[in-house]
């Protein structure tokens, strides 16, 4: 760690299957490197309980206090009270009919889903950005093994398996291969941080994926897009093609909106 840290380099490994096992990228270091830079007379203490037991950073800042902020202009505070009134009226709804919300909310539920993660934060943070949003039922599986016998006795089936790949006791590489070799013909997209055509990503894909999409922004905005498509044709499931096509399609919006 302390070589990283002073080398100056943001990466010292290339792919995210390296990021679990294999010591990381380096990339936090670099972070706190370049805040002790920023900031002089910053103290950085680093401590361990031994070879395989992590390494604890306490960072110390210098920082300057910060002034209150001063009173605004007479002129000013006008502008910001007829901007907050404006921002308080209530705004036109668009309202449903009763049928129509009934329909929109039992397709909704007519589809269940099964989130694949290790990682705590994003299972608390992802099903909040998507599932969440369009009322879709979902249920988690930590590691690759869990989802394999959740998927193998839901009943009814999963609309969609949203797997991650680099997680402990079973990957969702071989997930999706023990899947696929019992027989499960449900939709099944990888959502992984592995780069394109690296090795990692290259055998996730051909395990057996409907589609494989990236771990961020832009993926989730594309699987909000598939939720949508699954809950306008539930419960019918679009093709592989289709699937593939609507999650492009989801890319393109984030990135133009971006």
């Amino acid at each position: 760690e302390i070589q990283v840290l002073c080398s100056g380099e943001a990466f010292s490994q290339v792919g995210r299957g390296q990021l679990q096992g294999n010591g990381g990228t380096g990339l936090g270091l670099n972070i706190v490197r370049e805040m002790l830079a920023l900031h002089n007379g910053s103290t950085l203490e680093l401590s361990s309980e031994g070879p395989g037991r992590g390494t604890c950073f306490q960072m110390c800042l210098a920082l300057r206090p910060c002034a209150p902020p001063a009173a605004p202009p007479a002129a000013e505070a006008h502008v910001r009270a007829h901007l907050h009134t404006a921002q308080t009226q209530p705004l036109p709804q668009c309202t449903l009919s009763g049928a129509q919300a009934a329909e929109a909310a039992g397709s909704a539920h007519a589809v269940r889903c099964l989130y694949v993660e290790d990682d705590t934060v994003l299972r608390r943070v992802f099903p909040k950005r998507t599932f969440a949003k369009l009322g879709v039922a979902h249920e988690e599986a930590v590691d690759g093994a869990q989802a394999v016998r959740m998927a193998l006795c839901a009943q009814p089936p999963y609309a969609l398996v949203l797997m991650d790949n680099q997680m402990p006791t079973m990957s969702g590489t071989e997930a999706t291969s023990r899947l696929r070799a019992a027989g499960y013909t449900g939709l099944i997209v990888g959502m992984t941080g592995d780069p394109k055509r690296c090795p990692e990503r290259d055998a996730f894909e051909a395990a057996g994926l409907t589609a494989c999409i990236d771990k961020d922004q832009s993926g989730a905005q594309a699987v909000r897009r598939l939720l949508g498509e699954l809950i306008a044709m539930a419960p019918q499931l679009p093709s592989p093609e289709r699937v593939r096509d609507v999650l492009a399609s989801g890319y393109n919006s984030s990135r133009d909106s971006s």
